[in-house]
């Protein structure tokens, strides 16, 4: 799907709000042309608002940047973060990038991009900085002589 600009989404579902409250006065007859273009308008409405999440993108937004100005530390942040792969080899490490929206968004993409199985991340300080982890859960359970049951 294209994205479109938070400001054409937010033209287009002010003026399917319009049409709504024009329409307002939900017709009698539930077959009648005007109920059918009432029920269109409802659901485009509703399709619009789904796509843009304006105010959960917002926020979103908001939230991160007060995170990042918490943590930011010289110019840089430190994001730890924590995946398993299919083959359940579980890795803890840090990375660090500058302490921008941008750059943290980027980071995010690009980590969630190649998911293979449950992953997670937060933002720390430098100083809060954790050791690294690999382990390879299954063949620590074939070694343990319990290879069909897997756990940390």
């Amino acid at each position: 799907m294209k994205h479109r600009p938070v400001n054409e989404y937010l033209r287009a579902s002010v003026e399917l709000l319009q049409d709504l409250l024009k329409a307002i006065e939900k017709p009698r007859d539930f077959n009648s042309p005007r109920a059918r273009r009432y029920r269109k308008l409802i659901g485009e409405y509703r399709r619009v608002l789904k796509e843009c999440q304006i105010d959960d993108l917002l926020r979103k937004r908001e939230r991160i940047n007060e995170i990042i100005k918490r943590h930011n530390c010289d110019g840089v942040i430190h994001i730890v973060w924590e995946a398993q792969d299919c083959d359940h080899v579980y890795t803890k490490d840090v990375t660090q990038i500058p302490a921008t929206f941008i750059h943290y968004v980027k980071w995010e993409d690009d980590f969630y991009h190649y998911a293979e199985g449950p992953q997670s991340h937060w933002i720390t300080q430098p100083f809060d900085r954790p050791t690294r982890i690999t382990r390879d859960l299954g063949l620590e359970a074939f070694e343990n002589g319990h290879p069909h049951l897997i756990h940390a």
